[in-house]
Formats: C-alpha cells, structure tokens, sequence
C-alpha cells in the first residue's frame, strides 16, 4: 500500500511538472493546450487519490489471532542437527538453528542497527537470525553447561542476533535494556545440559544470564531447565 502511494505521488510530481513548464513553450498550440488541461485534471485527481491512500494506511487493522498450529518456534541450539531434529521432533513449525556451524563472530560494526536496520552485515547464512528470534512465537536455547553460562557456539549466535532490537535503551523491571524492534511477546525455554556436576550459584547465573535475555527480547518469564543429558531433554518436551 506504502508502495502504490509513493509511486502515485513520483507521477503526480511528473504530471504537475509537465503542466507547470511545457505549456509556457506549446501554449500557441491547441490539442497541447487541451492535453495539459486533462493532465492538470488527472494530477488532482491522483492527488486525490494519494491522501485516501495515506488516511487508509493510518487505520488500524484489527488483528487476526494466531491458531496453536500457526505459532512458530525457533530453537537454537549447539547439538548436532540430526540430534536436535530428534530431541524436537514433536514440536510442529520448528525452525532450528545450529549454533555449531561455521558462523562469523560479531564485528561490532552495528550496520545491523544503521545501514541494515534488522540484519547483519555478515553475510554467511546468520544475517537474519535477529529477524527470526523477533518474529517467532516461541524461543528456545539449549546449551550445554560452561561454568554458570552459555557455550561459547550459543553465546557468539546471540551476540549476532542484537540486530533484533533498537539502539535505543529503555527501562524494563527496573533495568536499561534496548527497545525492542517488533513488539512480540512470546514464550522462552532454556535447556541446559551436562549438569550433572553443576553447583547452585552456577546454576543462579545461569538464570540470570536467561532472565537478562528474555528482557532484551521483550518475551515471558523464561523456564530454565537443568539435564544431565540430551536424551532428558526429549523426555521433559515429550
């Protein structure tokens, strides 16, 4: 719609320009002088036409609930992919993203947030990760267990994915934490495996780390679940 109104205007511009100076240069000719006269009416019209767009873009559309087996979720994970397939196999509309692949560390540049707002200027297959975490319904993270935090795959893949929200700050519980880019709320479930051995403050960091998380990404209170291995996993999902 945006994009039908700003190619209106371009020819309404085109069309008041060509009335504007042509007829001073063909005035002495009469099908010219008629011609210029209907193109004269035409603009308007077209004018006309533009601000009923404009107004119509700015009535709000009620939205459409999502059904259950619409909602996306999206599961970034450090397991290999046909193991994470099997561990979510019961979850429908799954997108899974493996931050065990060959990804790019962040740079720093923040193009993501001034040249291409929403997307990374890395492009290795990861540049729309913030995109997808913004817009899915529900997020999941599963990590192994490394010292009270992420692995290091998961924390680089998050580092990567701040183009999800705004350079600007805001405050949240009390907090700074950037403004979000889509105002999605939605579900977070944290899956921290190998926590066989973990100890009670590594286990609070843990949960500081994802409560900071779930802020920044303007979702739910998230669930922090501890495993001794993958296998559990499927058996709390399941």
């Amino acid at each position: 719609m945006i994009k039908l109104c700003r190619f209106a205007v371009r020819i309404y511009f085109m069309i008041w320009l060509a009335c504007l100076v042509l007829p001073g240069v063909l005035a002495e000719y009469r099908p010219f002088e008629l011609l210029f006269r209907a193109g004269g009416y035409l603009s308007n019209g077209l004018m006309i036409v533009c601000a009923g767009i404009f107004i119509l873009t700015l009535i709000p559309r009620k939205q459409k609930p999502v059904a259950e087996s619409d909602k996306t979720t999206l599961i970034l994970h450090d397991l290999e992919p046909e193991a994470a397939r099997n561990v979510f196999s019961n979850i429908p509309n799954a997108v899974f993203v493996c931050a065990s692949a060959k990804m790019a560390a962040c740079k720093g540049y923040y193009d993501c947030w001034v040249r291409t707002p929403g997307e990374c200027a890395l492009h290795d297959g990861f540049e729309g990760l913030g995109q997808r975490i913004a817009n899915c319904d529900d997020f999941i993270i599963v990590s192994k267990n490394l010292y009270g935090g992420y692995s290091r795959e998961i924390k680089n893949a998050l580092d990567r994915s701040i183009s999800f929200a705004l350079p600007y700050f805001k405050f949240r519980s009390r907090e700074v934490h950037h403004q979000e880019r889509v105002n999605k709320t939605g579900g977070m479930t944290v899956y921290i495996y190998n926590s066989e051995s973990i100890t009670d403050f590594d286990k609070n960091s843990i949960r500081d780390i994802a409560k900071a998380n779930r802020l920044n990404l303007n979702r739910r209170q998230p669930a922090v679940i501890f495993v001794n291995s993958i296998t559990e996993i499927k058996e709390v999902v399941a």
